[in-house]
């Protein structure tokens, strides 16, 4: 039973990360290594993405 909640928790999480690493504006070589991490370790590769993985949109700051 703890294995299976386990992998409902740690499942969508990995998707959500893949996705947005897919849809970023990284190179492809950032995009096969990401996506690597998050696929053979689902819960760290995640966290690790959550912290410092690639962003879909950046945000400038412009001078007014």
């Amino acid at each position: 039973m703890p294995m299976f909640v386990f992998f409902l928790i740690t499942l969508p999480c990995a998707l959500y990360a893949i996705l947005q690493v897919i849809t970023s504006e990284e190179t492809r070589a950032n995009k096969v290594v990401w996506t690597l991490l998050i696929a053979l370790a689902p819960l760290v590769g995640f966290i690790i993405w959550f912290i410092g993985g690639p962003r879909t949109a950046k945000t400038k700051k412009t001078a007014d």
